[in-house]
């Protein structure tokens, strides 16, 4: 049995971080319905790439829902989204602050249809400050909330955002967190409540130890490339045919990197005794450890590395992390089916259960795809529903 089996989810959100959420839940085994206008959508259905004009990124964040169109600016269509609010456990929604009010699907309004229907909000900066009501973008999220002041080469390059949509996945990943949590406590007290999160949110809770850091010496931190702030050497090096990545984080790694022949010269350096000693001189120590490992290839520095239990890795590309042995005996890449598109490649979920795992029942829903199945799993006929896609309210 599925975790979730028998959770009912409106998903009304769009793009990434919201569609994530659902789609999580999805795998869970909820019932997820993904609804949108009849006329635009989930504008990443139109984000390139394509395969048989179908959007990859669309694909990639709406596995597992069932799809309605729907226009709720219309009587028609309330009154259609208010009976399934009357039956759902979660609705899940990512407009900008206060068009939910305007819709009347905002929770105030759900809540007196449902009582115990648990509201998840998702937005770019929260529904509160002089920035509430701004759009919510990945990048955008990623400059306010400090990650790019962090991230790149240093103040003579240009800043540079984190190559994947981090603030976006990542708040998805809090949202369904968010969602798990008011479902048990629905099955605990009968009550529902009201979800909230944003990118700005997720964001600045992912700067962690960067905030403390700051709080404790006030020192701005500043983009340091692969490096790290606190450990040495705990970085990217190049090597003969591309580059690797060591984690040294104390000094018995740092033995163990120096019983290797080509770094053994090194442990008699005293500037390099302690972590604090290499963090001061990283510079000088990034620069010696360069001099060798770019006269070794990238797949014997490894092995050696790995025969010393010293923390590395290659710096794969995206090619590489799919096709790599490692994630595909864990899982982590699905190979799925769709019928337009064929068999695709999907990120797996951020976890496995053994007491229930997820599975993949449904494709990313075509616009409306299950219109009439959901009408009529709500009692409606088949007149009326003609009649509703003559009005264009599906």
């Amino acid at each position: 049995m599925v975790v979730l089996e028998g959770v009912t989810v409106l998903d009304l959100s769009k793009v990434a971080a919201g569609p994530t959420a659902g789609m999580l839940l999805g795998d869970l085994g909820a019932d997820v319905i993904k609804i949108e206008e009849p006329e635009g959508g989930d504008e990443s259905r139109n984000f390139p790439p394509f395969q048989e004009n179908i959007s990859a990124f669309y694909l990639a964040c709406n596995r597992n829902k069932r799809g309605l169109s729907l226009n709720l600016k219309t009587a028609e269509g309330l009154k259609i989204f208010y009976d399934l609010v009357k039956n759902a456990d979660v609705v899940l929604e990512s407009f900008r602050t206060g068009v939910t009010e305007k819709l009347q699907i905002d929770y105030e309004s759900l809540k007196r249809i449902n009582p115990q229907v648990i509201y998840c909000s998702i937005s770019g900066y929260g529904s509160k400050g002089p920035k509430a009501k701004h759009g919510g973008y990945d990048a955008l999220a990623q400059a306010y909330g400090g990650l790019m002041s962090v991230t790149g080469l240093g103040k003579e390059y240009p800043p540079i955002r984190a190559g994947y949509s981090v603030s976006d996945i990542t708040t998805g990943f809090s949202a369904t967190m968010a969602i798990m949590a008011a479902l048990i406590n629905k099955e605990k007290t009968g009550q529902g409540d009201f979800v909230e999160t944003s990118l700005l949110q997720t964001q600045v809770s992912m700067m962690s130890y960067y905030a403390t850091m700051y709080n404790a010496t006030h020192i701005i931190p500043k983009p340091i490339g692969s490096k790290h702030p606190n450990f040495a050497p705990y970085q990217a090096f190049k090597t003969i045919d591309g580059h690797i990545m060591l984690g040294i984080s104390n000094n018995k790694l740092w033995k163990q990197l120096c019983s290797l022949p080509i770094f053994g010269h090194l442990k008699e350096k005293s500037e390099y005794s302690s972590n604090d000693l290499r963090v001061q001189n990283l510079s000088s120590l990034s620069n010696d450890i360069e001099k060798e490992t770019k006269k070794v290839e990238k797949k014997v520095l490894i092995e050696m590395l790995e025969s010393a239990n010293v923390p590395c890795s290659p710096i794969n590309n995206i090619k590489e992390v799919v096709e790599d042995e490692q994630v595909n005996e864990n899982n982590l890449i699905l190979d799925l089916q769709h019928p337009r598109v064929g068999n695709y490649k999907a990120t797996n979920a951020p976890f496995h259960m053994k007491s229930g795992e997820y599975q993949f029942t449904k494709h990313p829903p075509e616009k409306g795809e299950h219109n009439e199945e959901i009408l009529e799993g709500l009692g409606y006929d088949a007149a009326y529903i003609s009649e509703l896609i003559a009005k264009k309210i599906i």
